[in-house]
């Protein structure tokens, strides 16, 4: 959490916070969303739309280092738990997550998007070798819609902020997460096109990996038939 970052300026140096015009998603939508929601409402909602749910799950995985690997889980616009690990092999501790997850819904199926570059792609593979139905996520793929956006991962921060923006997200509990969703900035491109700030710029102003907001734009992203399914030992079991 750097010094350019709302939270920092709040809890730390007790400033009113402000925040980028270029910031994603703002700091009204990010307090909105981060308001627990009600059992009720919830398993009400979940009754009239059951026919058409899943779980989806956004996993950001890191390697050795000082970035985070984050997972979030949600269900239509509720998000069900998230959790974040700085170690080198978190694959247990992924694994407790998703048993937590299948027990609090049985028989609601579940799909994870995870981020398979570099290292990703070894974890992803252990992770559906446990039978769980995982996508492939790759921010530098390109787009469903390639003339307003410059890559795939611009376009899942874009529909997460629209998500937000519109009041569906509910229950972003994670403090962290809040503040690196606050932080994440855009620019747009010559071309008209948007793209999202990159890591090593973000870093050079003070900022840390978005590592716990980009699980939860996972976890949001539009699942499509083109993603590929990762498959290792015939196909995923049933969830």
């Amino acid at each position: 959490m750097g010094p350019t970052n709302p939270r920092f300026q709040s809890r730390v140096l007790g400033e009113f916070p402000t925040q980028a015009n270029d910031a994603v998603f703002q700091l009204d939508w990010i307090e909105k969303a981060a308001l627990p929601y009600d059992d009720e409402t919830f398993l009400a909602d979940l009754s009239r739309n059951a026919h058409r749910l899943c779980i989806q799950v956004g996993l950001d995985i890191a390697g050795p280092g000082d970035d985070e690997t984050a997972i979030c889980a949600r269900i239509g616009g509720y998000v069900l738990a998230q959790n974040a690990w700085s170690k080198a092999d978190p694959l247990d501790e992924v694994r407790a997550f998703l048993g937590a997850v299948r027990r609090r819904l049985p028989g609601v199926p579940i799909i994870i998007m995870a981020d398979v570059v570099g290292v990703g792609y070894h974890f992803a593979r252990a992770v559906a070798r446990d039978g769980f139905d995982v996508r492939e996520f790759v921010a530098g793929h390109a787009p469903l819609d390639p003339v307003l956006f410059a890559n795939a991962k611009a376009e899942a921060y874009w529909r997460t902020r629209e998500h937000m923006r519109d009041g569906f997200v509910h229950g972003i509990l994670d403090e962290d997460c809040q503040a690196q969703l606050s932080d994440v900035r855009y620019r747009e491109l010559p071309n008209g096109k948007i793209e999202i700030e990159h890591k090593d710029e973000a870093r050079a102003r003070g900022s840390r990996s978005p590592d716990r907001a980009e699980a939860l734009v996972m976890a949001f992203h539009k699942i499509v038939l083109r993603q590929q399914t990762l498959y290792y030992g015939g196909a995923p079991a049933r969830n």
